[in-house]
């Protein structure tokens, strides 16, 4: 009893790839699960030295590969804020110059930002611009340390303030005891 329908063909399809707009390194390309290109940021517009290119292409690459595509626009927002600081600060040329007190005057740089409208930029703004790119270097450090020859210290709390948590009736500790007995054994 064989069937009159037509065999479904459920081989992958050997489409080329001409979707990718350059054959350079510089160029991150982005693809969906189905493999259509879905986000592409050229890191040459950055206006940093081929090296540090190099570095954040390849850590942007291969650390956001699974990451949302939103979450992928903030990271390029960062690395854009990064490398203005590194034209105005003028001494990081190259990865060896990326060093803990070059982060330190990073985190200066953002705490000195203002938006258009002339205000400081919040302490979420600032914390997300620097997020990002601790990320990248995190991720260079560990996958690729002959690349970034230096170790990087990171602050435990670059901008202080960012997480407010109110005490909303009483200690939480002492409410949650009450109601973690028995209904049964509290009148005991």
């Amino acid at each position: 009893m064989r069937s009159e329908r037509a065999r479904i063909d459920r081989r992958f399809a050997n489409a080329p790839c001409t979707e990718v707009p350059s054959a350079n390194e510089e160029v991150v390309t982005f693809r969906d699960e189905w493999g259509v290109v879905a986000q592409v940021f050229d890191l040459a517009k950055l206006g940093l030295s081929h090296e540090l290119t190099m570095l954040f292409a390849d850590a942007y690459r291969m650390h956001y590969a699974g990451a949302a595509v939103a979450t992928r626009k903030e990271c390029w927002k960062a690395l854009r804020a990064f490398a203005r600081f590194v034209v105005e600060d003028g001494g990081i040329a190259v990865p060896a110059n990326l060093m803990t007190d070059a982060i330190g005057r990073y985190i200066l740089w953002l705490d000195r930002q203002r938006s258009r409208t002339g205000e400081p930029w919040s302490t979420s703004a600032r914390y997300g611009r620097f997020l990002h790119v601790k990320m990248i270097l995190t991720w260079a450090m560990r996958n690729r340390p002959h690349r970034l020859p230096t170790s990087l210290s990171f602050p435990r709390n670059s901008f202080p303030g960012r997480i407010v948590r109110p005490c909303l009736g009483g200690c939480p500790r002492r409410s949650s005891r009450r109601f973690s007995v028995p209904a049964t054994q509290r009148s005991m």
